[in-house]
């Protein structure tokens, strides 16, 4: 059995177009033989779903157009018994949307990200939902909200359990002014830098003291081919990439990774274990063509799990 943890998670969900080419080529501006997929994505969708797969009590806050992509997710997340009732559902629009290319190894090559629904997830949409919000275990939230959107949520909770995924360079400086108020942060060596403000010269070491000494407890590092890192003030992890496995895509395997800790928390349990729980998610997806594997279980991934009998 394991311990069931209240999460609600706030930020983007999206319509996933993914596409991966079938060979290697050194020719740009052409068209490539290719693999293309639809599904469903966004990093608080995915991290919402890696949760409810390893049966933890899950909400999710986002917004979602009225056409038939977003009906279509809502079913899905419904069928994984994610609760969507507080998410904003927008008249007369589209579901907010990704499209990623991967090269044949199934690293990505480039992304484009489309996606005015969840800047409407304002701060005066958090307010309105801020005793709901507070009355959850553990809130996560990601950088896709706007900054004023982030800066409520934060002054809105006081006890909770905070966590947040920085997502992307571009979008990790809205949380550095709530990094002492983060029980968990997950970020990149580049969005570290930036976060603490420091050039590409620091050390992964050097990276995460910074970010605990600005207050945040617990650092999720992922660090692409080196692996990554996950760090407390008193002990940290390291976990080199696996290579022994044929990837689909990168799609959703960061998400993967944050959520795989999200869950080894809320089991109480010791941060070896937490780190090994995270990598057999992260690698659940790489060989996935969705961004959360749908065989994912926690037999897969909990060592500790027993099934009841």
């Amino acid at each position: 059995m394991t311990n069931k943890v209240s999460f609600l998670v706030i930020g983007g969900a999206n319509s996933d177009v993914t596409g991966k080419a079938l060979s290697a080529s050194s020719q740009n501006a052409q068209s490539h033989l290719g693999q293309i997929t639809n599904s469903f994505g966004g990093v608080a969708r995915n991290i919402a779903e890696t949760l409810a797969r390893l049966d933890q009590n899950t909400h999710l806050i986002t917004a979602l157009g009225d056409d038939g992509q977003s009906k279509q997710m809502i079913d899905e997340l419904s069928s994984l018994s994610i609760n969507c009732e507080l998410s904003l559902i927008v008249s007369n629009a589209k579901a907010d949307s990704y499209m990623a290319i991967h090269d044949e190894a199934g690293n990505l090559i480039a992304a484009l990200n489309d996606m005015p629904l969840v800047k409407l997830i304002d701060a005066d949409f958090i307010k309105l939902h801020q005793k709901q919000i507070s009355q959850a275990d553990r809130v996560v939230i990601d950088a896709n909200l706007s900054a004023e959107a982030i800066e409520a949520i934060c002054h809105g909770l006081t006890d909770t359990y905070l966590a947040a995924d920085a997502v992307s360079l571009r979008k990790a400086s809205k949380l550095k002014p709530y990094l002492s108020q983060l029980h968990l942060l997950k970020v990149t060596t580049q969005e570290a830098q930036e976060l603490c403000a420091v050039n590409e010269t620091s050390t992964h070491d050097q990276l995460l003291d910074n970010l605990h000494e600005a207050g945040v407890d617990l650092v999720l590092l992922s660090a692409g081919a080196e692996g990554f890192t996950l760090s407390s003030s008193k002990n940290r992890i390291s976990l080199p990439p696996k290579t022994d496995m044929n990837i689909v895509t990168s799609s959703g395997a960061g998400d993967g990774l944050f959520a795989g800790v999200l869950y080894g928390l809320s089991q109480n349990y010791e941060l070896e274990m937490i780190a090994t729980i995270a990598e057999r998610v992260a690698a659940s997806a790489l060989i996935s063509s969705k961004a959360v594997n749908p065989s994912l279980h926690k037999d897969m991934i909990d060592p500790l799990f027993k099934s009841p009998s």
